[in-house]
């Protein structure tokens, strides 16, 4: 959907928009989500990942492509629920995952 304040596409493949430098774990893209508008962008991707440990996989992969903790970074740990906010000075990933549903989710935003 398009209008003068910008623009939104959800779906089930990765948008053409989504960074390139940004790593994805392997999985079955369960949705995904685009937001652009003046000044921002952003991002919404969920992943039916494949085999165990897909939250540390997933944040393994970030760190390994540069990504780290900085002052507006944080992590937290409920039960199944596990996120952690990571940044590379450029872009901003909030990686959540639900262990017990394989889940993933990476919120992408500009910094």
């Amino acid at each position: 959907m398009d209008s003068e304040d910008g623009s939104f596409s959800v779906g089930d493949d990765l948008p053409e928009s989504f960074p390139a430098d940004i790593p994805l774990i392997d999985g079955d893209i369960l949705s995904a989500s685009a937001m652009q508008s003046d000044g921002a962008s952003g991002w919404a991707v969920q992943i039916q990942a494949t085999g165990e440990g897909a939250f540390e996989r997933a944040q393994q992969a970030l760190r390994a492509a540069g990504f780290g903790e900085s002052e507006e970074s944080f992590s937290m740990s409920s039960g199944d629920l596990e996120m952690v906010g990571l940044d590379n000075g450029r872009w901003q990933v909030l990686l959540a995952s639900i262990e017990a549903e394989g889940v993933v989710s990476d919120t992408v935003t500009e910094m």
